[in-house]
């Protein structure tokens, strides 16, 4: 994933919290209504005063590496927001779904932010 330039614009000392998105594409999706999704999630956390560098990405049913790789970044960054469409991003089995928030706080400190929390 390429960190984007936007929370550059900040003085060392003065950056806001940082959250990440996260989300599952469908094969079939639509680039339309993808992007809508995207700037929706970006939009969310800047009126919650975060920084977002980027969206994490799952391409395959089931996949864990783009999951994988927001653990290293969040730890990495010092990060502890992730904000998603809703919690089915994370996984569509609740007790699955339950384990990646858990593993989020107890690995990264990170708490989850849904757009929709259904």
């Amino acid at each position: 994933m390429t960190i984007r330039t936007e929370c550059e614009r900040w003085a060392i000392g003065t950056l806001p919290p940082l959250a990440y998105g996260y989300m599952r594409v469908p094969e079939n999706a639509d680039d339309g209504p993808l992007r809508q999704t995207e700037q929706a999630l970006r939009g969310y956390a800047e009126q919650r005063g975060f920084c977002f560098p980027g969206i994490f990405f799952e391409f395959q049913p089931g996949a864990r590496e783009g999951f994988g790789e927001l653990m290293r970044e969040l730890f990495r960054a010092d990060a502890h927001h992730v904000i998603v469409p809703n919690l089915g991003h994370l996984a569509s089995h609740a007790l699955l779904r339950r384990m990646m928030i858990l593993q989020l706080a107890a690995t990264a400190g990170a708490g989850v932010l849904a757009l929709d929390a259904s």
